[in-house]
């Protein structure tokens, strides 16, 4: 017989893992559940399913199937970043952005010092990253951005080949921070549509303030490392050791969300089926 805590959850008959019966979808692998009368009044079940900071939302957020999705848009990111870098600049178009504003920003925010430059550079990067979160607009946002950036870059590397430009800044760590943060922000995005098309945008929302909120700490992680990375180059020392810092946040992160999409409390779909 089923005890009383394992009787307020629902197994996945996918990957045998427990969830809220309140839950549409399972936590662990993604599958849809079997819709099920609220346990709550509508009002009620808002405030318990799309509490902002619930255990089922923070579940949801970074889920197997989402981090896939993520990883995908990454991918795409970084195609796009490489086909716009390869793209042939003019002498006119060099002069255009070398001259624009924000081109003598950077220059600026690399003259400041370590703490005021990770600012500026958190403050611009965690702005660009929340537009790419608007729904429906998000991917169009973020196109513009990675094709902005990376004409940028030819410009501070002009008469060195695009692909050549986007391999040295692959290398440094800061990279491999920002670049899968505004890819997040874009699914995000993305997930925001689909949930309005299934009817369940409110509850996507809260979501989406936890993903929001993980990405404004990975860019300023980012953004730190990247201060510094600066800092190191002005004293003629490798920036390239920042990796050792790098590797050790990626593992923190990549136990701590293996540990998050671990299944809670596994219990054999056929026993739960068979117990009296």
């Amino acid at each position: 017989m089923l005890g009383l805590s394992e009787q307020n959850y629902v197994v996945c008959p996918k990957c045998n893992a427990l969830n809220p019966l309140t839950a549409n979808y399972c936590a662990n692998c993604g599958l849809q559940l079997q819709s099920r009368p609220p346990l709550y009044p509508p009002s009620t079940q808002a405030r318990v399913v799309g509490g902002a900071f619930s255990k089922e939302n923070l579940l949801q957020a970074f889920s197997t199937r989402r981090v896939k999705l993520m990883i995908i848009g990454f991918i795409i990111e970084l195609a796009l970043f490489l086909a716009f870098s390869a793209l042939p600049m003019s002498q006119a178009q060099y002069q255009a952005i070398v001259n624009s504003p924000s081109y003598k920003q950077i220059n600026m925010v690399r003259a400041e010092g370590l703490i005021s430059r990770a600012v500026s550079i958190f403050q611009n990067n965690y702005f660009l990253a929340s537009l790419e979160m608007v729904p429906a607009l998000g991917p169009a946002i973020f196109t513009y951005t990675t094709y902005s950036t990376a004409r940028v870059l030819d410009a501070l590397g002009y008469g060195v080949p695009g692909p050549l430009l986007f391999v040295n800044i692959i290398l440094f760590p800061h990279s491999w921070l920002e670049l899968p943060a505004y890819a997040i922000s874009a699914t995000q995005s993305v997930i925001l549509v689909y949930s309005w098309v299934k009817k369940r945008f409110l509850q996507e929302l809260a979501r989406t303030i936890i993903v929001w909120l993980f990405v404004g700490l990975e860019l300023f992680v980012a953004a730190v490392i990247e201060s510094s990375i600066i800092t190191l180059e002005s004293y003629g020392i490798q920036p390239l050791l920042m990796w050792i810092p790098t590797l050790v946040i990626f593992y923190i992160a990549y136990t701590l969300l293996k540990r998050l999409n671990k299944p809670q409390n596994p219990l054999s779909y056929q026993s739960a089926n068979t117990a009296v």
